[in-house]
């Protein structure tokens, strides 16, 4: 139809009606590609906001994970600190050798880094973060990301550490399993045992205290859980502030 007016019109030399006939196709396709873009950035912007919910769940987990994690470590490092001074002091008061026995049975905890990597994965595969319009946003997905590989190399450099430590304090404690009734329900508590057994120590703790690489052996101990625990509450001050970006940018979304 449009083609037969056309032709009509230039047989007939009517230049106005073809100027129009083509001036409607051209809008037409016009209206008909814009509508596409429109939709298609539509579609964008609703990939872009459950890929950023999903990022939101992640990380929430993520600090959920480092908040009992700290908890944990917090409790941990007092323990390597108070078994540290009765080395220090020489002196083992009863109260204090279920510590001290903690310590020497958990002095190797140095778990990793919890990173949840599956949808900012796909978000850099897709394409999607580099899509983000956001830029603060961008910026700091990619740094909080970036800092737990930069934290997991650290993490690995600490337990090389621990492992040296663990060699020198395997040289003068003797470990060994028993049934777990034997354990006061404390103790259960403490370590969290839900097998059949556990781990016992045997030492001589006079001997110990006067043996200058075994201390520092705990000196290093608690330096490394020191350190990872500051390593861990930075990631999670960049947890945080992802956090915070992501609940606005998802506020504000359409």
């Amino acid at each position: 139809m449009f083609l037969r007016r056309i032709a009509k019109a230039v047989a007939e030399q009517d230049w106005f009606v073809v100027l129009i006939e083509l001036v409607v196709v051209i809008v037409g396709i016009f209206v008909a590609l814009q509508v596409a873009q429109w939709d298609d950035a539509r579609q964008e912007r609703i990939g872009e906001r459950h890929y950023l919910t999903r990022l939101q769940s992640d990380v929430q987990s993520m600090i959920d994970w480092q908040t009992a994690e700290r908890e944990w470590y917090t409790d941990h490092r007092s323990k390597v600190a108070t078994a540290l001074n009765a080395l220090q002091e020489c002196q083992l008061p009863g109260e204090l050798k279920q510590t001290f026995d903690f310590m020497l049975v958990a002095h190797q905890s140095m778990p990793q880094l919890n990173v949840n990597r599956a949808t900012y994965s796909e978000m850099v595969a897709s394409g999607a973060l580099s899509r983000i319009d956001n830029e603060p946003l961008k910026q700091q997905i990619a740094s909080t990301y970036s800092s737990a590989d930069l934290i997991q190399s650290r993490i690995e450099y600490f337990s090389d550490d621990l492992g040296r430590a663990g060699n020198i304090i395997w040289r003068h404690v003797s470990f060994s399993i028993a049934p777990i009734e034997e354990y006061p329900q404390s103790w259960r508590d403490s370590i969290g045992v839900n097998g059949p057994y556990g781990i016992t120590v045997s030492y001589d703790f006079d001997a110990l205290c006067a043996n200058i690489e075994f201390r520092n052996a705990i000196v290093e101990v608690y330096d490394s859980v020191d350190d990872r625990m500051n390593f861990a509450g930075y990631f999670e001050d960049e947890l945080k502030k992802l956090g915070s970006l992501l609940e606005v940018e998802i506020q504000s979304s359409p």
